[in-house]
């Protein structure tokens, strides 16, 4: 999210509509460089760089997670974390189907 606000990559119309407190979340991401997230992770920055670029400049984008994201003992911020980033990048219910 961190490089998707520095970059302006996110769905600013999105977010003017349908979401609170952007400010409030950007001040928080803000804290979060790649480098700091590398350090954390283990993932290059470059990496996550690139990750973030296709991510926000695809038409539609799509996030899949299973059980163990929600049952980590950070489940709830986990999936708090995804769905920020997924209104951040305007990506919401463009496709969700259930069989």
């Amino acid at each position: 999210m961190n490089v998707i606000l520095n970059e302006k990559l996110y769905d600013r119309s999105f977010i003017e509509t349908r979401c609170e407190n952007f400010d409030e979340l950007s001040e928080i991401v803000s804290q979060y460089t790649p480098e700091k997230v590398e350090e954390i992770t283990g993932i290059p920055a470059p990496q996550l760089i690139e990750a973030a670029r296709t991510y926000a400049k695809s038409e539609k984008s799509m996030i899949l997670f299973a059980m163990g994201i929600t049952q980590h003992v950070t489940g709830v911020d986990n999936v708090l974390s995804i769905a920020n980033l997924a209104m951040l990048s305007g990506n919401i219910g463009a496709g969700i189907y259930w069989r």
